[in-house]
Parts: structure tokens; sequence; C-alpha cells
């Protein structure tokens, strides 16, 4: 079947553009009929259909929210590990960023309670279960197949998207099903020999009034973090736990850099892109030794992912 037609469109499916010479494609501008291909013109805004539901991880149960968009410019589904603050709102915006672009994106509260034994010998494991538990749901839902392209969404197809401590239990996560992941996408995420304690003595003090000026207020009068009752009763919540305080401690003594090579080695890419004004996690360029792709994003800081979500969704898309 003749893949262009008189009219210099394509006129193929998606898997015939898969097995396409590239040459046939080269100086077409027409517009395509499906939103995988490149050269789609994509909606600036589009429908998305919220589905949720819970998942028991050890002792807790664990809310997770997968928002499906109209167009898929993705076949596979992002999972977004979070970071220390932990509570679904810091997570909401990049959810929504991102389905707005067209992938199918999840966010989760994260699990709270597990055995002291495992909450201090491994903290990050309750999260990285939390990803399998969540993963498994979704293949379950028939209302999800069901739903607007349900049916072209491939559940094994998997990108995980990290921020800062997440980067632990995404690095775990793709070691249990390295099969299913086609990369890691860390947002100033921890392991790579920062933060360490004198950097942070050192560097929040120094950072306080610029990181609340520059960052934290604008990042909550931006609307993408909602305050309200229901987001300090999660953040009270989260932080009356012990565990977390052996969480903050992973974050400091845990290296994640030899997981990262043992992922490459299993063709798993990991993408990393670091903050110039982040006090939390310094913008370090011997990051770039360890990992697929580095960037250091101008005149930002740790809450950029929340502070600008469409722009992190932009450079995922890039990759994919």
């Amino acid at each position: 079947m003749a893949l262009i037609d008189a009219n210099n469109r394509f006129s193929g499916t998606y898997a015939d553009l898969q097995t396409a010479d590239a040459e046939v494609f080269r100086g077409i501008e027409a517009l395509v009929t499906d939103p995988m291909i490149e050269g789609y013109s994509f909606p600036d805004k589009q429908k998305t259909v919220l589905f949720s539901g819970k998942v028991a991880v050890g002792s807790d149960v664990v809310d997770w929210k997968l928002e499906l968009p109209e167009h898929l410019r993705y076949p596979g589904v992002v999972g977004i590990s979070p970071g220390y603050l932990a509570i679904e709102n810091t997570s909401r915006p990049l959810r929504e960023a991102l389905a707005q672009q067209g992938v199918a994106t999840f966010s989760y509260d994260p699990a709270r309670k597990d055995s002291w034994w495992l909450s201090m010998c491994d903290p990050q494991a309750l999260h990285a279960a939390t990803q399998e538990a969540i993963f498994a749901d979704l293949k379950e839902r028939t209302d999800i197949k069901n739903g607007p392209n349900g049916d072209r969404l491939d559940l094994e197809r998997r990108i995980l998207l990290a921020h800062s401590m997440g980067g632990f239990a995404a690095t775990m996560f793709a070691k249990m099903q390295p099969g299913t992941i086609e990369f890691i996408y860390g947002c100033a995420t921890t392991g790579f020999g920062h933060p360490t304690i004198p950097e942070l003595t050192h560097d929040i003090p120094l950072g306080m009034i610029s990181g609340i000026k520059h960052e934290l207020l604008p990042t909550l009068f931006s609307g993408n973090i909602s305050v309200n009752i229901k987001t300090a009763k999660e953040f009270i919540n989260y932080y009356r736990h012990m565990r977390v305080v052996f969480e903050g401690l992973s974050c400091v003594f845990q290296d994640t850099r030899e997981d990262v090579a043992l992922l490459s080695d299993l063709g798993i890419d990991y993408h990393y892109e670091a903050y110039e004004h982040d006090i939390l996690v310094r913008a370090d360029e011997s990051v770039a030794d360890h990992v697929k792709s580095h960037k250091i994003i101008p005149k930002a800081g740790h809450l950029h992912p929340q502070k600008r979500p469409e722009r992190v969704a932009e450079r995922i898309i890039a990759l994919v």
C-alpha cells in the first residue's frame, strides 16, 4: 500500500510508519491523522479522563490517579515517583501537564505505614512496591481499557518520572521489572553523591531567603500546589510517621550510581535534569558521567517540576 497519497499526505498507520523508510517522509509537512506520528498538529489543550483506585501496600492503602488523554502521543504510560514532600498535590501538576501533551500518566499518595524494621533498613522499598502494585492494578481495570485510547494503551511500556527522593524508588522498581521500563527521567534526584550533610548545612541557610522568595512562594501562588485543609492534613499525616526520618537519611547516605550503571547495561537509560538555584540537591556537573543525558536548567530551583510542570513535560515528550 502507498503510504503517501496524491495530496502528499500520510495515509498509513502507526505500524506502517515504524517499518517505513525514513526517506519516504523527508520534507513532508502535511498534517497527518495519527497523534503518535511526527508532524501531527497536536492540540494545546485536550480532554482527559481521570481514573482512580486504591491498592494495598505494606500495612497501608494507597490512592492512585491515572490521567488518560483524548489523543495519545506515546502509547505507554508514565509513572510519577514523588519526592520527599510526598503528598499527591506535588505530583498532580506533572500528571496533568503530561496528560495535556498526550501521555497517560499516574500519580499516587505514597504509602506511610510499614514495619519498623523495613522502615529503618530499607525505607525506599515501600515506594517501589507501591509502583509495582499500581501497575498490576492498572492492568486489571476494564474501565481503563474501555476509556479513550484504552485499547491502544500498552501498560508494558513504561517511563518513570522521579523527583528528588523519588529517584531511589524509580531505580528499585526498574530493577524489579526491567523489561517494561523504557527510561527513567530524574528531576534533581538524590543518590548521585549529594546532598551531603556539609553541603546541606552550607547551602540551606545561605539559600533559605532566596529559596522562599524565588521558589517556594511563587510555586504556591502559581496554583500548581493547592494550599487547603486537605493538603495540610496530608502533609501532617505523612510527617507524623517515623519512617520519613529514615527516608530523609536515605537521601544523604544512599548511593544510586551503581544501580544506574546496572540499568544502563540492561538498556534502561537515565536522563537527568538539575536546577541552577537548587539548595537541596546541588546542580552537579559530575552527574553527567553516570547518566545518558544531563542538563542544568537555569534560574530554577528544587520545586521547578511543580512550578513549571509543562516545561518538564515538554522535555520528556522530546525523548519519546
